[in-house]
């Protein structure tokens, strides 16, 4: 293809000759490659943008609608709830620009940290490949042994989540218990959050969960806890106010 350009480049520079223009070959190729350059770099921006796309649709959540939340649907009803947005937002921003970090978000059932783990992915997936994963449904996939399309789904789910540039791991802990006292979560269990946590070096991982650091260290080997979670006292967001949803609709 580019010889021929470059043929049809030759060919249009001495029709213009025979009609007196006279044009510097140098600048018409110049201008060629500039071009194609432009090209591929829309092109690469194109794929990228639909890749990005792509990996948050395949986001594993019971109810795929709230994918779809941003900042603005947060309503904010209190002092605490404010600050827990504009520490969101500045999360978000912080990423934007480019930082790298572990962030946790504990704290009651329903005070928004799930609502706003998301918003955060909403504002930043046209530039980063981002991901949500419940992981108790996830653990839950991986136990499907004998379904082809559930190890599919983990394999590629497993691929998003060592390469997506942001991902959320929602609801920590969900996964061990369905009760209310903290339970030791299994070695499987474990083990299968080990091998995220290795997958999310020098990536940005936000972590959603109900129990507070005590709790981990009842449910988790400390190992885990330091690999998943170790990180400033700045990135953790304690959540404690009146619950959200109770005021939605």
């Amino acid at each position: 293809m580019q010889n021929l350009n470059s043929f049809l480049d030759k060919k249009m520079i001495e029709h213009l000759r025979k009609k007196g223009v006279h044009i510097d070959p140098t600048t018409v190729e110049q201008d060629r490659d500039k071009r194609q350059h432009e090209a591929e770099i829309k092109a690469t921006q194109a794929y990228l943008h639909q890749n990005n796309l792509d990996i948050f649709k395949s986001s594993l959540i019971g109810n795929t609608e709230s994918l779809e939340q941003t900042f603005d649907d947060f309503n904010v009803m209190n002092d605490k709830q404010n600050a827990d947005l504009e520490q969101a937002i500045n999360i978000a921003n912080r990423i934007a620009n480019g930082e790298r970090h572990k962030f946790v978000f504990y704290g009651k059932p329903g005070t928004g940290k799930t609502m706003l783990s998301i918003s955060i992915l909403n504002k930043l997936k046209n530039k980063y490949s981002c991901l949500f994963v419940d992981i108790a449904m996830f653990i839950e996939l991986t136990k499907r042994f004998n379904d082809e399309r559930a190890k599919l789904q983990v394999n590629s789910l497993y691929k998003a989540m060592s390469n997506a540039d942001v991902l959320v791991i929602d609801d920590l802990g969900s996964e061990s218990s369905l009760q209310r006292s903290a339970k030791e979560s299994s070695d499987y269990n474990q083990k299968i959050l080990f091998n995220i946590a290795q997958c999310r070096d020098g990536k940005t991982t936000i972590i959603t969960t109900n129990n507070s650091g005590v709790n981990f260290k009842k449910i988790y080997n400390p190992k885990l806890i330091s690999k998943l979670m170790n990180t400033d006292k700045s990135n953790i967001i304690h959540f404690d106010s009146e619950d959200y949803r109770r005021h939605i609709n």
